[in-house]
């Protein structure tokens, strides 16, 4: 069972995406947030007046532009074909692509009202991190021109990452150590075999053995079903993560069903303030941010112009 760590702050996570997609070769995709639906007033593209170009959207009044939209949809198409994924296999990427637009505008003010900046010498010196992270100016150059970014307009979104970092830095607090448990699960793919494996369970046999046998989660079956220590949140599974939580230690789960299938729960250990690891920490905080983003977004008035 994979953990459920994101690595998106807001938009395209553009400092990791060159860190980490120059590096392997790949483009970087657009990891998109899931938020609750603001005022949205949908309608047909509005048309250029003699003052205004074409917009997207209107964010409290902001206008996002539709040149920026097709632009965005355009990187997101690119990062889908370097990896021979086809975009239209996603549904409504477009729509997704739109959010998050919205929410990075949403970002942005946020950022103003809270004083929230950042110096052209704190964008260079990470602009200059992401290119050596890169492996070179013409690497980092082929990894712009493959996202359809112009240098200006990559400079542009790293700044407003960058302090979307900071932003969040500011209006969250995640404690670096929580609760968490120490469990293992084994998953099949029947109620009849789940019940069957508990019964010998119950009676005396080795749960790790018994993961190791016939779990199908091919990620911990070779461990004994080891899911180690994680907090609530980090599962990708919730009904394995409530049920590792509702046990003592040693405490065994009956029948537990999911999306995956049907699954025993036993937790081993947990610790009412252990500290959380880098990553889990991380992505902690982004659960956090993402939830207040969402805030933000009930609050707002945004009209839907484009599709």
């Amino acid at each position: 069972m994979r953990r459920l760590h994101s690595t998106k702050i807001i938009g395209l996570v553009l400092l990791a995406a060159a860190l980490i997609g120059c590096s392997n070769g790949n483009a970087a995709t657009a990891t998109l947030p899931l938020v609750s639906t603001a005022t949205q007033l949908p309608s047909a593209t509005v048309l250029p007046t003699p003052t205004e170009a074409p917009l997207a959207a209107r964010v409290n009044g902001r206008p996002i532009t539709l040149e920026a939209f097709q632009k965005e949809v355009a990187r997101f198409e690119a990062g889908q074909a370097a990896i021979g994924k086809d975009p239209a296999a996603l549904g409504d990427y477009r729509g997704r692509v739109l959010d998050d637009l919205i929410n990075r505008e949403l970002v942005a003010q946020a950022a103003a009202r809270e004083g929230v900046t950042l110096t052209d010498s704190e964008l260079q010196k990470k602009h200059d991190a992401v290119v050596t992270a890169a492996g070179g100016a013409g690497t980092f150059n082929a990894w712009l021109a493959a996202n359809e970014y112009t240098a200006d307009e990559f400079r542009a979104e790293l700044r407003g990452e960058l302090i979307a970092q900071a932003l969040a830095a500011k209006v969250i607090d995640v404690p670096t150590a929580v609760e968490q448990v120490h469990a293992r699960h084994i998953l099949v793919t029947t109620e009849a075999e789940a019940q069957d494996l508990l019964a010998r369970v119950q009676q005396g046999a080795d749960f790790g053995s018994l993961a190791r046998q016939f779990s199908q989660d091919l990620s911990t079956r070779p461990n004994g079903g080891e899911l180690g220590w994680f907090a609530r949140g980090e599962l990708a599974v919730p009904e394995v993560e409530d049920a590792a939580f509702n046990l003592q230690p040693n405490g065994l789960s009956g029948v537990v069903h999911s999306a995956l299938g049907f699954h025993l729960v036993q937790t081993l250990e947990r610790d009412p303030a252990r500290p959380l690891d880098p990553t889990a920490l991380a992505a902690l905080r982004q659960q956090a941010f993402d939830q207040w983003v969402a805030g933000q977004r009930a609050q707002a008035t945004v009209e839907i112009l484009a599709k």
